[in-house]
């Protein structure tokens, strides 16, 4: 669009509007282009306000925005905050999606350690898909985790998981880190 800020006011505007359909499609979509946003400060600001909305399928759009557009927010240490929230958050869908983009921003984050925990402990939630995705993110973010022998003990122990889809995950992460099959 030739006028980025016109866009910008056009997005934060649907983000408040009373169809819940269209703010969730408009928070999806400030995660998408907040890259392309010429006030960061100020999306920044409208991200953070519908991480705390009461509608969690807001919530997980939200999650799933900070998880994408981290790299760009001016406010780093606030949206770890988001993050670690969100992870805890009572509904498994958001749960979900602050897991993947726990696993997106993880090189970002400034508190690692405290990332790290909030993925492991995501591993033993009841719901499958947060599950899968905190295991997902753990592959990713290995690299980068302080401690790695912890880690390493970490991704040791899910492979032993109950469910297939978290063992599968940590298997590969395993085995991409020591190159032996497991």
């Amino acid at each position: 669009m030739p006028d980025k800020q016109k866009a910008w006011e056009e997005l934060i505007k649907f983000t408040a509007d009373e169809d819940s359909v269209v703010r969730h499609w408009a928070v999806q979509e400030l995660g998408k282009t907040f890259q392309q946003i010429p006030e960061k400060q100020k999306a920044w600001e409208d991200l953070h306000r519908l991480t705390l909305d009461e509608d969690s399928f807001l919530r997980h759009w939200a999650a799933e925005a900070l998880g994408k557009a981290f790299q760009q927010i001016p406010e780093k240490q606030k949206a770890w905050e988001d993050l670690h929230r969100l992870a805890a958050d009572e509904y498994g869908v958001v749960r979900l999606w602050a897991a993947e983009a726990l696993g997106e921003a993880f090189q970002q984050i400034p508190e690692k350690q405290k990332a790290w925990e909030d993925l492991i402990k995501l591993t033993d939630d009841e719901y499958s898909g947060v599950r899968f995705w905190a295991a997902h993110a753990l592959e990713n973010a290995f690299q980068q985790t302080p401690g790695k022998q912890k880690a390493w003990e970490d991704l040791q122990r899910l492979t032993l998981d109950e469910d297939d889809e978290v063992r599968g995950k940590a298997r590969e992460a395993v085995e991409k880190e020591s190159q032996i099959p497991v």
